[in-house]
Parts: C-alpha cells; structure tokens; sequence
C-alpha cells in the first residue's frame, strides 16, 4: 500500500499484530491493508454482540467462536465477561 505522505511525528504508530502478520512485516496504521480496523470500537461492539448471542443461543464452545472469529479464546471470554448484563437476562 502507498505512503499517504503524512508525517505525524508524535502519533505512535505501532499499527497491530493481525496486519503485520499479513504483511510478514511491521505493520503501520496510515499504511493498514485492511479496510476496517481491529481496534475499532463499534465494529468491536457489533462483534462482541454476536458472540455472546453464539455462545447462549447458538450453543458454541468458547474455543468454536475463538475459531470461527479469528481471535484469542481469552478475547472470548472477555467479550462474554464484558456483556453480563446481556447474559442475566
């Protein structure tokens, strides 16, 4: 991907582990290969949601949605921790 020629000197721009496993190198931010961010929030949100609605109504195994998801089984359990309220009820 191009340089988009901003020079940001204070932004630490470390980019995140996905991207730079997908480039086979450090990635960075303003040069990400991907169209939606892993630390966006909302996307994050909306993700979150439909885990927990997997594990309770779909019947999934932490280490299923870890798969099916592409994430850590411990993000898993974070998501499911961080939505209790949408599980008590």
């Amino acid at each position: 991907m191009a340089n988009l020629g901003i020079d940001i000197p204070d932004y630490p721009d470390e980019g995140c582990r996905k991207a730079t496993e997908h480039q086979g190198e450090q990635s960075h931010c303003l040069n990400c290969p991907f169209t939606r961010c892993t630390y966006d929030t909302d996307l994050r949100s909306a993700r979150n949601n439909q885990i927990v609605e997997l594990y309770l109504k779909g019947g999934k195994t932490i280490k299923a949605l870890a798969e099916i998801f592409n994430v850590s089984s411990k993000t898993i359990r974070r998501a499911i921790k961080e939505n209790e309220a949408v599980l008590s009820r």
